[in-house]
């Protein structure tokens, strides 16, 4: 309905994978003059996308970006991943325990966290693995802090631009757990300006939350020597 001799004369349609293609002759000035008077015609809670683009089936050896007229490409605004929620949500939880290994192994440098949980280990106090967790528990909190505030970052991009995005899934490291998370868009976001908003702000804001552990780190530098060699040994 939105098409017509005052936007696009459409001379055919072709079916492809997820939408339409649809050729004909632009009657706007210009591509993105067309894109804007198909979208005031559009409802907004209209199911799919209309892009332009040059028709490339067209196009000779050396004539890329010139001759016929552009076409029109409709495909469904929905962009969920069609992946198992189950392999997924696996997924996030081998990076959980892989976080938990790398916090746990960073320890086992240290002669003298070892020797003392082996020691309580071995006169029966299971006060030693709580002891011990705490340890590992003090190198993953900030690790899953930063990615938190790294998808906070994100979904509050997506939701300023109303963008409907899926639930992280943390990816495995276990050299260095945590090192990413997979957020996919659901739908196009509205323009690039809101893509690469939505990219840039989770690492910008990860940054910010390691250089602010980084600087609690250095301040912690002159604790206590007794608490000191406690401290997780990480090879070089």
């Amino acid at each position: 309905l939105a098409l017509g001799k005052d936007t696009f004369v459409a001379s055919g349609k072709q079916v492809i994978s997820g939408g339409y293609v649809i050729r004909g002759r632009n009657v706007k000035e210009s591509g993105k003059e067309l894109i804007e008077a198909l979208d005031a015609k559009l409802p907004v809670d209209w199911s799919a996308q209309v892009s332009i683009m040059p028709d490339v089936t067209s196009f000779g050896d050396n004539d890329f970006g010139s001759g016929s007229d552009p076409v029109l490409m409709l495909l469904k605004k929905d962009m969920s991943a069609t992946t198992s929620r189950w392999i997924l949500s696996f997924t996030t939880a081998a990076a959980v325990v892989s976080a938990y290994l790398f916090a746990a192994g960073v320890y086992g440098g240290n002669d003298i966290v070892t020797s003392r949980f082996t020691e309580m280990a071995d006169t029966g106090q299971y006060t030693g693995l709580t002891w011990f967790n705490g340890k590992v528990l003090e190198v993953m909190l900030p690790l899953g802090i930063i990615q938190a505030l790294h998808q906070l970052g994100h979904n509050a991009i997506a939701a300023r631009d109303d963008m409907k995005v899926s639930p992280p899934t943390l990816l495995p490291f276990l050299s260095l757990p945590f090192m990413g998370a997979q957020t996919q868009l659901e739908e196009s976001p509205k323009n690039r300006s809101s893509l690469f908003d939505f990219a840039f702000v989770g690492p910008f804001v990860g940054i910010l939350a390691s250089l602010a552990f980084l600087v609690v780190g250095l301040q912690s530098t002159s604790m206590d020597p007794e608490a000191a060699q406690f401290l997780p040994a990480l090879p070089v």
